[in-house]
């Protein structure tokens, strides 16, 4: 897991060498879908090499995500960055009720119900986000040179 955190370290490298050129809609759309074929992956795998592969590539995912989700909610935040500073936080409590929840779900070594549960999630993310990009785009058309987000003005 420790070398796995430490290889994912190369999806924040890709966020930063990427930064805005491609906005931020496509890196995250790729690394919710990313993260669903990892969990598929990992659904009835029992060999040790596929879940350390899946555990290299979910965290590459994962930190190609982060970056971009903070940036948007950076540029989103309306109250003089009150909702930024939440993000450790929510960070803290997802990695305090994960392993609750999957240990839930996962029972007596059931671990793809587990993967069924973070597959599903991840599709919820989609079904939200996908409706909610078209809506930001649609609004920001009519400007130039933007990207799907555009900071608020102050």
């Amino acid at each position: 897991l420790a070398i796995g955190s430490l290889l994912g370290c190369s999806g924040a490298a890709v966020a930063a060498a990427l930064g805005q050129r491609i906005g931020h809609v496509a890196p995250i759309i790729v690394s919710l879908l990313g993260q669903i074929i990892v969990c598929l992956a990992l659904f009835d795998q029992d060999h040790w090499m596929a879940y350390v592969l899946a555990i290299l590539f979910f965290n590459f995912f994962w930190n190609l995500i982060l970056p971009y989700l903070m940036g948007m909610i950076a540029e989103r935040d309306n109250v003089d960055g009150q909702a930024v500073v939440l993000i450790p936080a929510a960070q803290f409590a997802g990695s305090a009720l994960g392993p609750v929840l999957t240990g839930w779900f996962a029972g007596d070594e059931n671990y793809r119900v587990a993967s069924l549960v973070a597959i599903g999630l991840f599709m919820l993310c989609l079904t939200v986000l996908t409706p909610l990009f078209i809506t930001l785009r649609k609004r920001v058309k009519e400007i130039p040179n933007t990207d799907v987000y555009v900071a608020r003005s102050n």
